[in-house]
């Protein structure tokens, strides 16, 4: 009986880790996008700017097409 418990939780742990280095594989390079967020100014009124350098491909035209990120996109 130990036997069989030890081996699901063995398996759930192998599934688990294996979810995790897929995510990390598929998410990387956003990762890497969060990472480098910087703080640009320092107003004593808490609105600041940041800048922050995109590692990841896209493709503008195609978010301006499809109105992500647009008010009217609601």
């Amino acid at each position: 009986m130990k036997k069989i418990v030890k081996r699901i939780a063995l398996g759930i742990v192998a599934v688990v880790l294996i979810g995790l280095v897929a995510l990390v594989c598929v998410y990387f390079t956003r990762f890497q996008t969060m990472a480098t967020i910087a703080k640009s100014t320092g107003y004593s009124d808490g609105y600041n700017l940041y800048t922050m350098d995109v590692t990841y491909d896209y493709n503008v035209e195609n978010i301006i097409a499809k109105g992500e990120g647009s008010p009217d996109a609601n």
